[in-house]
């Protein structure tokens, strides 16, 4: 996961809550869960309705990459450069 990523997550929950102490509420005065469903389901169902189903898939399948540490194989570039940075050392630089 990106640093990025969880920065952001952190940091919009935190000025949620914030907004909600500073404001003399409390947390329990917005966390309604009749509400949820019908805002996140509402919006996932809008969704469908204006966007083509392959189009949805390739959303979630993008947005479940967000989540996940990408793997540029950087170990195997060390490695070859090592490998190389000793050849050269071994035969000289124009081995």
């Amino acid at each position: 996961m990106d640093i990025a990523t969880i920065i952001g997550l952190v940091g919009g929950v935190a000025c949620i809550v914030m907004s909600v102490i500073t404001s003399g509420g409390t947390m329990m005065g917005i966390i309604d869960i009749p509400s949820v469903f019908m805002t996140v389901g509402g919006s996932f169902c809008a969704l469908l309705i204006v966007a083509p189903l392959k189009d949805v898939i390739t959303m979630l399948q993008v947005m479940g990459k967000t989540f996940k540490i990408p793997d540029f194989g950087e170990r195997t570039l060390v490695q070859n450069m090592v490998a190389l940075s000793e050849k050269a050392r071994r035969e000289g630089i124009l081995a």
